[in-house]
């Protein structure tokens, strides 16, 4: 997840909140980034109690790692503000275990530098030195990250500390309908960030937001993001051309390829509150996004959670905290990718009819996870697949069981992707501290594999379990 991290946000994230805590126990949350942009007096820091409030929760939520965002733009270390003081917010995170226990620098995997430097830098003056990534001389971006994480590293505040960066807000060279070419000379930002600064960070972070919401009707925004335009185009010219598959992509410290991750990530922006965010079809582009990604090395993705916005996985609709359509796939996902991702040389699929289904394989010593997602829904043509696994090489079966997600919040829906809500394993993902409570389905084993039917609109996870 990824959250506003200025005051009047994170006082929502307390283990007082037992929803949300019981929520993201069940969704399985792992991963939690805060966002602060430029310092701001309208926006103060939070307080020590708050910060400590924060970590508490995320431990008592199941989180085992936090990426905390610190100021940049408009921040100067000479400044010691209630909404723009670095050192102590960083001193006290590195060196602070709190009431119940919590040792935050323990569960803290980095910090990092203001969100979206692209779009700041293109948009507007955020700042009242910088110009550009490297204008003024010495003053520019890269030059004041560079300075503010020396500072921050430094003996007595955050010595040891990891860093990532840079949260770039732009898709390009992807081109979805909220892509702007914020590149530097033509390079990417995330990856000329990345390039000017691998020595000094552990992980280079992206945003991903398929599509702007405004003006679209529930019908077009399925159309979109079930579309099978997205995985052909959008995501390898973002991976091919921006992150790691691109030419020159730096290595880390250790020699390897740097890490990275998506930390915002929806299938379309909130467009202004568009309910739409909140349609079944957005699990089902979630489940094949993380997926597709995985399979890249993406190291993980923190959807935007703003509980009041329609896009975020948790929405608060004034009185209670629910899991949105896009939970279901975050928890769906928790029950397929236990192991190492299958590329697609050892993954064969034949879809002779071209039907609009996508299929993503993981496996580990005792089991084979195939999810099969079938995006076909009414408006364009709804067909049900008939899907065969045939005996894996390398891999003998002796059982397998399946879980189905599907819209709405009764099981059995398909067809329609316009619908509100989820299921998974036909239950619905509590907030009142209860388990979910889906349910598997046996198959028959033939020949040392499987065969049943996709149907429209819905996704299946397959689990065949055996020995490798």
């Amino acid at each position: 997840m990824s959250i506003d991290g200025d005051s009047g946000y994170t006082k929502c994230f307390t283990t007082a909140n037992t929803q949300m805590v019981n929520l993201f126990k069940q969704i399985g949350v792992k991963h939690l980034r805060t966002i602060m942009g430029k310092a701001n007096p309208s926006n103060p820091d939070p307080s020590n109690s708050q910060i400590d409030s924060f970590f508490d929760f995320a431990a008592s939520a199941g989180v085992t790692r936090i990426i905390w965002s610190l100021h940049l733009y408009n921040a100067d270390p000479g400044v010691i503000t209630n909404w723009s003081n670095n050192k102590a917010i960083a001193t006290h995170i590195w060196n602070t275990t709190t009431a119940l226990g919590r040792v935050e620098s323990n569960l803290l995997e980095s910090l990092a530098f203001d969100n979206e430097p692209d779009w700041l830098k293109t948009i507007c003056c955020a700042d009242p030195v910088i110009t550009g990534c490297y204008t003024p001389a010495n003053n520019g971006y890269i030059d004041k990250w560079k300075t503010w994480r020396q500072s921050i590293s430094s003996a007595g505040v955050a010595p040891g500390a990891n860093f990532s960066g840079p949260d770039t807000g732009s898709e390009w060279p992807a081109a979805t309908t909220t892509s702007v070419n914020t590149s530097i000379s033509g390079v990417p930002f995330t990856l000329r960030f990345a390039l000017d600064a691998h020595t000094n960070i552990t992980t280079a972070t992206q945003h991903y937001y398929g599509a702007s919401s405004t003006g679209l009707s529930a019908e077009q925004m399925a159309e979109d993001c079930l579309s099978q335009n997205w995985v052909a185009n959008y995501y390898p010219a973002l991976a091919n051309g921006g992150l790691a598959g691109a030419t020159g992509w730096p290595t880390n410290n250790a020699g390897a390829p740097m890490p990275y991750r998506f930390t915002e990530c929806s299938a379309f922006n909130n467009g202004g509150g568009n309910q739409g965010n909140h349609i079944f079809a957005t699990a089902l582009w979630a489940l094949d996004f993380y997926h597709w990604w995985a399979r890249q090395g993406c190291a993980g993705i923190n959807p935007f959670t703003r509980t009041v916005q329609y896009n975020s996985p948790i929405f608060y609709d004034g009185t209670n905290y629910t899991a949105a359509a896009y939970a279901y796939a975050m928890k769906a996902f928790t029950l397929c990718s236990s192991g190492n991702v299958i590329y697609p040389g050892q993954f064969a699929i034949s879809n002779p009819s071209n039907i609009n289904v996508t299929a993503y394989g993981v496996v580990n010593s005792t089991n084979l996870y195939v999810a099969i997602i079938n995006k076909t829904f009414d408006s364009v043509g709804s067909r049900t697949a008939t899907v065969s696994i045939p005996a894996p090489t390398g891999f003998t079966v002796k059982q397998a069981r399946y879980i189905v997600l599907s819209g709405g919040s009764a099981p059995g829906a398909s067809g329609d992707a316009t619908t509100n809500g989820a299921c998974l394993g036909g239950a619905e993902i509590p907030n009142d501290g209860s388990s979910w409570a889906g349910t598997w389905t046996t198959l028959s084993v033939s020949a040392g594999g499987v065969s049943l039917p996709v149907l429209p609109t819905t996704a299946v996870i397959v689990v065949l379990q055996g020995q490798a």
